[in-house]
């Protein structure tokens, strides 16, 4: 007894201390759910029925210390239905106030989910014959797909290394908490969330006179966390780090991504971000870090879409892209007239390749022409 009770009288001064600050409950606080709730209700039930364009300008510095630019527009389409759409496409500048590349030096990307089917399609811009579209048909939207990783999902609450928006992230965590402190950001009074998940630590600061729009935000992932379903100490190094100059050789330690100078507009009786600055910076066990800076800039947004007008949720792609299934092994396809063809036959393949109104002959327009 003389040995314990000096213990159980540390341990309680140590729980008493920790709840004292704001420290680890047994279960979440309610007015942190609260918080949540209101994110979900202003920001996230509005983003169900949208079209979304912006522009953006990355910049990340190698090991070398050499400086990498890229710019690009995106437009993302979503619908009551869980349909989800979007198409970008960005290109490499030797410097940051270069002139856009020629259109056959512009990539583009989709990812579409029609309720069915996923398609992934790639254009590399440097080779228009190299363009190949991934067919996968489900039942249901596969789990990676949650996180659509689109350029200004981090505006919309969803951050790197999660597949889910924050409040879906962290509302079980046990240490879900309001911190007792408000935050005061360009004037504004800001309630700030705190957890401790398996995915990482969060600090979240949102703004309850605008919709409770975040206005800045941290997560810090290393150690056990989980970043993209699976624990940072578990990742390897890229079996191709050593061919490419500047590319860490040693796995990943940590990652932090902040986002802040955030500005907020009212569109159609909804407050959203227009506009904001993140960073996402990698830490390896070699010790190097790789900086990362984006600024995101939403040039349109709407929540009354005129889907039809913009060919959303159609599976458009050009004429002669490789197509490959999840569900037929080696062989090949190409995609022809809104349909997917045998590439030694000329057979189609109804199951994934339905008619569509109008099949283009090139490839899916531009929703903001470069550097407009």
């Amino acid at each position: 007894m003389r040995v314990l009770l000096p213990a159980v009288a540390m341990l309680a001064m140590l729980m008493t201390a920790r709840l004292a600050f704001g420290g680890a409950t047994s279960e979440p606080s309610s007015a942190a759910l609260d918080v949540l709730n209101a994110f979900d209700r202003e920001q996230l039930s509005p983003q169900t029925r949208r079209i979304v364009r912006s522009e953006f300008s990355d910049t990340v510095t190698n090991t070398l210390g050499s400086r990498l630019f890229t710019k690009g527009t995106a437009e993302v389409r979503q619908d009551v239905d869980g349909r989800l759409d979007w198409i970008e496409r960005r290109w490499r500048l030797p410097s940051e106030n270069a002139p856009p590349p020629p259109e056959d030096k512009v990539g583009t990307y989709r990812e579409l989910w029609t309720g069915k089917a996923l398609y992934e399609y790639g254009e590399y811009g440097t080779h228009r014959a190299s363009a190949t579209l991934h067919i996968t048909s489900k039942s249901a939207m596969p789990a990676e797909f949650h996180g659509l990783h689109y350029r200004g999902e981090q505006l919309d609450g969803t951050y790197p290394g999660d597949f889910v928006p924050f409040t879906v992230a962290i509302k079980d965590a046990p240490d879900l908490r309001l911190d007792p402190q408000p935050a005061f950001i360009d004037g504004e009074r800001c309630v700030v969330v705190l957890a401790k998940s398996k995915s990482g630590s969060y600090r979240i600061c949102l703004d309850p006179a605008h919709g409770y729009v975040v206005l800045s935000a941290k997560v810090v992932r290393q150690g056990d966390d989980e970043m993209y379903g699976k624990k940072m100490s578990s990742l390897k190094a890229s079996p191709l780090a050593a061919q490419i100059p500047g590319f860490p050789t040693s796995r990943e330690t940590e990652f932090v991504f902040s986002i802040d100078q955030v500005s907020v507009k009212q569109i159609e009786q909804h407050w959203v971000p227009i506009s904001a600055i993140y960073s996402e910076d990698s830490t390896f066990a070699d010790g190097t870090t790789v900086p990362g800076t984006t600024h995101i800039q939403r040039t349109f947004e709407t929540f009354s879409p005129g889907f039809a007008a913009a060919h959303a949720f159609v599976p458009e792609f050009p004429n002669g892209t490789r197509v490959f299934k999840s569900d037929s092994g080696p062989m090949e396809f190409e995609w022809r007239d809104g349909k997917v063809h045998s590439a030694v036959e000329d057979q189609t393949d109804d199951n994934d390749g339905q008619p569509i109104n109008a099949a283009p002959k090139s490839a899916p327009p531009a929703t903001t022409a470069p550097g407009k």
